[in-house]
């Protein structure tokens, strides 16, 4: 497992921006939410995939990371520079902590990548399989990450539960900055 923290403000890439963490208790969210707002960014990162080029990181681009308790995934959305969602990133999950104030999550390798069209691609399949045959991960770790990766899937399958994980995201989005405005 890769553990990961929710903490992106040491990225030399992006040497200009606003970041924080902050923690909710509210109704359809516990957990930790970490922000990032790139001002000014070295090099926009685009990769390629089977929907075109996607741009991820560039000027005045934002991210939004959802640490829920309790969940067997943390959810990334990559909004540009106008707001719109560029896409969801699923990591799957193995759990979840806090060391001296630090949100992490163990990173199960299998990912899910979901766009606001629909279109959904499953990544590090490979990555995941290469772990499970060097034991860095139990056998129960493998089933686990692809019976999350196949409920994602099947879940945002619908189109309806697609809009209600945008209306989701832009409430989120908006209660971190009128949170982050306040202090």
């Amino acid at each position: 497992m890769k553990r990961k923290y929710l903490d992106t403000n040491h990225w030399k890439r992006v040497p200009s921006k606003q970041f924080s963490i902050i923690y909710l208790n509210e109704d359809d969210f516990k957990g930790y939410l970490g922000y990032l707002k790139m001002d000014k960014v070295l090099k926009p990162l685009i990769y390629t995939s089977n929907k075109g080029r996607v741009c991820i990181i560039d000027n005045d681009y934002k991210w939004l990371r959802f640490l829920q308790e309790n969940t067997e995934y943390s959810i990334l959305c990559v909004f540009d520079e106008k707001d719109n969602i560029v896409q969801w990133y699923f990591d799957v999950i193995a759990g979840q902590g806090v060391i001296k104030g630090a949100p992490y999550f163990d990173d199960l390798y299998l990912d899910i990548i979901l766009y606001p069209s629909g279109y959904m691609v499953q990544k590090d399949e490979e990555e995941l399989k290469l772990a499970y045959k060097l034991k860095k991960i139990t056998d129960e770790n493998y089933k686990m990450a692809h019976r999350v990766a196949h409920s994602i899937m099947k879940k945002y399958k619908d189109k309806n539960e697609i809009e209600n994980l945008k209306e989701y995201s832009f409430k989120y989005l908006n209660k971190t900055r009128a949170i982050i405005n306040s202090i």
